[in-house]
C-alpha cells in the first residue's frame, strides 16, 4: 500500500514525496513554528 503525504503550508498543499531534502527540511522548520505559534510558544535564546 502507498501513502501519500500532503502537507498544508499557508493554504498550499504539498506532497511530500516531491519535495526535495532541502525543501523538507524547511518545511519542517516552517511548520514546526506555525505550530508553536498557535500555540502560544516563545521561542527562548
Amino acid at each position: 500500500m502507498d501513502v501519500l503525504i500532503y502537507v498544508n503550508y499557508q493554504g498550499k498543499e504539498y506532497c511530500w514525496d516531491d519535495l526535495s531534502k532541502s525543501q523538507q527540511k524547511e518545511f519542517t522548520e516552517k511548520l514546526n513554528q506555525q505550530t508553536a505559534n498557535q500555540l502560544g510558544y516563545v521561542k527562548s535564546n
